[in-house]
């Protein structure tokens, strides 16, 4: 089994962004290669990536900080599964899709705006087989192109990132940990994102005649999240958000559980969730400062509230 080389190049400037390969072997025990890559122009950081490497497994992480465009043309050799998550600067839907590519070169252009990210984790065929079996129901369409080594999406058109893939993909981001225990963390959040992105083709099938969500309404739907990224600690009220976004309040409530698989009630409590973990891993602020910065009105809303979610105090999840 040949080995995954992986090449890019920054069209505007001419120059190489990646050049790097990877076993295509799994070694469970292999600690990760960190590599970070940073073009500059005087003082001015334009382009910025980051990768985490070993036997079977690359994780790429990108930001585009300048103000116009740089398009990246990125070849994969080798078989490949390749997981991307792409988070534009603009109003478009954050969106992810999972692409087998055969031993011919996979290739990919994508074109940065400023402040567009994109999370890339490219898996060898023999990786991802033993993260997700031969035999598990939900992915067997898929496998029978990585069997027949026919090039192929696993969702036609990319779907929306929703919370939980977003919660992940950010716990991958910020993990700590280092060695071995860091290998381990991130090989588990990647089975748990292919499991999700699996169990979502799935529910696609069954409810793709169903859903009757207009494009202006996904729009609507979006401005709705970004809204609420934004402002989730002072989240605005559903009366509000729909007047803001033009959405009937029932349509939006109704339709924003169905796009996204969650609702816009416990989208702002994960939201919420996720930005008291971050605060509590700091250990700059104590557990009521913490909650105010939350956005909740006292300590023991915002106990209860994190047990739910995590099983355990906020206290004694610092400790």
């Amino acid at each position: 089994m040949e080995d995954l080389k992986i090449l890019g190049r920054l069209q505007e400037f001419d120059k190489e962004s990646i050049q790097t390969c990877i076993l295509s072997a799994y070694q469970k025990g292999q600690v990760f290669e960190e590599i970070n890559y940073c073009m500059e122009c005087g003082q001015l950081i334009l382009f910025q990536s980051k990768i985490l490497k070993a036997s079977g497994i690359l994780i790429r992480e990108i930001k585009s900080i300048q103000s116009s465009d740089i398009t990246e043309g990125l070849e994969i050799s080798g078989e490949s599964v390749i997981m991307r998550f792409i988070i534009k600067a603009d109003k478009e839907r954050p969106t992810h899709n999972i692409i087998y590519g055969s031993n011919l070169n996979t290739c990919f252009v994508t074109t940065y705006r400023e402040t567009d990210s994109l999370f890339m984790i490219i898996l060898s065929r023999e990786f991802y087989f033993n993260l997700i079996p031969h035999s598990y129901e939900s992915h067997k369409g898929f496998a029978s192109h990585v069997f027949n080594e026919t090039t192929s999406k696993l969702f036609v058109s990319d779907l929306p990132i929703d919370p939980l893939i977003g919660g992940i993909i950010n716990e991958i981001k910020k993990c700590k940990r280092e060695g071995l225990f860091k290998r381990i963390f991130i090989e588990n959040k990647v089975q748990e994102l292919l499991l999700i992105q699996l169990e979502l083709y799935l529910h696609n099938i069954k409810y793709k005649d169903i859903v009757g969500i207009n494009q202006d309404e996904v729009k609507k739907l979006c401005q709705a999240k970004l809204i609420l990224d934004s402002s989730f600690t002072k989240a605005p009220t559903i009366s509000e958000l729909s007047k803001k976004v033009f959405l009937n309040e029932t349509k939006l409530r109704k339709d924003f559980k169905i796009y996204y698989r969650v609702t816009i009630k416990n989208y702002i409590i994960s939201l919420k969730m996720n930005y008291a973990l971050e605060l509590l891993r700091e250990k700059k602020h104590n557990i009521t400062e913490i909650a105010e910065l939350c956005g909740y009105n006292g300590l023991v809303q915002f106990s209860v509230a994190f047990k739910k979610i995590y099983g355990c105090s906020p206290k004694k999840y610092q400790l």
